[in-house]
C-alpha cells in the first residue's frame, strides 16, 4: 500500500457521475467505467435509483472476487520463484493464506452472481422469490430467456459453469475444504494446483499433476473471473438498451467521462475543519 497526500482537494464535478459507490474503479479495470456512468445518468432520469442497488451489491462482490485472486495468485508465484534445485521448500503459512483465498474467490464469485440474479429477478419483473432467484435453477435462467433473449441465450449457454461453481462452493464450505497441495517443484500446473474434481476429494487430488486434473491457480481464477465478468458487461450493456427504450428524450452519452471517481461512506465524529485529504491506494 503506497499514501498519497495531497495540499488542495481535485476539482470535484457538480453531480457525482454514477450510481455504484464503495468501488474503487483501480482494481477492476476490466469494467465499463463509461457504460456505468452511462447508465447512471439514464436511471436517475428515469428515478429508478433504488431497484439498481443489488447490482451496485454485485459489483462491490466482484472487488472481493478480484482481490481474493489477486492475492492467491501473487503466493504461488512467491512460493514457486523461491524453489530451489534438489531442495524442498515449505511455506506453511503461505499455503494456509493461498487456500483461503481460493476458497473465499468462490464463495464471493457466487455471492456476486446471487446479487445479479436478485437485481434480474427485479428488472426483469420475474416470478421467482427467495431461494428461487438463483442461476442454478433451470427454471430460473428459463424466465430470463423468456423475458430478454440475448441475456437468456447468454446465461442458458452458461448452465454447466453455474453448476461447476455450485459444486465448488458447497463441498469446500460444507463437504471439505481446498485441498491444495504444494509441489516439490514447477509442474504444468503451477505450484498449488487446484483439483478439477472437487466432489472426488482425496482420491482425486492423489491422482497424477497434470491439466486433466488440475489447475493452475491463474487459469482457475483467470476462467471463473472472465465468466463472471462477461456476465456482469452483458448485463449493464442490457439494461441501457432497454431503459433508454422508454425514454424520449434520453441523456447524451458522454465520449469522456474523466478519470474513475470513487466514492465510499464516510461519518464524521465531531465537528472538524477539513484541510487535507490522505488517499491510501
Amino acid at each position: 500500500m503506497s499514501e498519497q497526500l495531497e495540499d488542495e482537494l481535485p476539482e470535484l464535478p457538480q453531480e457525482f457521475p454514477h450510481i455504484f459507490t464503495e468501488v474503487y474503479f483501480g482494481l477492476v479495470p476490466e469494467i465499463n467505467y463509461g457504460d456505468l456512468c452511462h447508465l447512471s445518468q439514464i436511471v436517475k432520469n428515469v428515478q429508478r435509483q433504488r431497484g439498481y442497488e443489488t447490482l451496485a451489491d454485485c459489483l462491490r462482490k466482484i472487488q472481493w472476487v478480484k482481490l481474493s485472486a489477486l492475492l492467491a495468485t501473487s503466493i504461488e508465484k512467491d512460493i514457486a520463484e523461491h524453489m530451489e534445485e534438489d531442495s524442498v521448500s515449505l511455506a506453511p503459512s503461505d499455503q494456509i493464506q493461498h487456500a483461503k483465498s481460493i476458497c473465499e474467490f468462490a464463495i464471493h464469485t457466487k455471492s456476486a452472481l446471487d446479487s445479479l440474479a436478485v437485481f434480474l429477478t427485479w428488472f426483469l419483473s420475474l416470478n421467482a422469490k427467495k431461494a428461487e432467484r438463483d442461476f442454478k435453477h433451470k427454471r430460473f435462467r428459463n424466465q430470463i430467456r423468456g423475458k430478454d433473449l440475448v441475456l437468456g441465450q447468454h446465461i442458458q449457454s452458461m448452465g454447466k459453469w453455474f453448476d461447476d461453481l455450485q459444486e465448488i462452493r458447497d463441498v469446500w464450505i460444507h463437504k471439505t475444504s481446498t485441498m491444495i497441495f504444494v509441489t516439490s517443484e514447477p509442474s504444468e500446473v503451477g505450484v498449488l494446483p487446484i483439483p478439477k474434481k472437487v466432489s472426488e476429494g482425496q482420491r482425486w487430488i492423489d491422482g497424477p499433476v497434470t491439466k486433466d486434473n488440475f489447475w493452475s491457480t491463474e487459469e482457475f481464477v483467470q476462467f471463473h473471473y472472465s465468466t463472471l465478468i462477461s456476465l456482469f458487461d452483458l448485463v449493464v450493456k442490457r439494461c441501457i438498451k432497454i431503459e433508454l427504450g422508454d425514454i424520449e428524450m434520453p441523456p447524451t452519452r458522454l465520449e469522456d467521462y474523466g478519470p474513475p471517481m470513487s466514492s465510499f461512506p464516510m461519518r464524521s465524529i465531531r465537528p472538524k475543519v477539513i484541510k487535507k485529504m490522505k488517499f491510501k491506494l
